[in-house]
């Protein structure tokens, strides 16, 4: 057997479950991303190279068909972004309405 090293990061969990779904999208794991992005950067010395999952449109949530259930836990989410400082303007959302519902 090979010898393999180990590598041990700490991340965001909400970042690392967001990047396990894309990686899932695209057929690999974890280990295979990093080890791919570990020969990427010693042979180009850089990085040079660029993955895309297919984007999903979502379209957006309405609440008024979510039970009472759902809607506590995207509250939950929502509160969870604020604490983790993942948050845009209000005109950032618009912006982003705008351009990706036509509106």
């Amino acid at each position: 057997m090979a010898k393999t090293a180990t590598i041990c990061i700490k991340m965001d969990p909400t970042l690392k479950e967001e990047g396990d779904a894309i990686l899932k999208d695209l057929g690999m794991s974890i280990s295979t991303f990093i080890t791919m992005s570990f020969r990427q950067l010693v042979e180009k010395r850089g990085v040079s190279f660029e993955l895309n999952a297919k984007k999903e449109r979502k379209e957006p949530l309405d609440a008024s068909k979510l039970t009472r259930e759902e809607l506590i836990e995207e509250i939950k989410k929502g509160y969870k972004d604020i604490d983790g400082g993942r948050t845009i303007s209000a005109e950032e959302v618009f912006e982003r309405l705008k351009k990706e519902y036509n509106l």
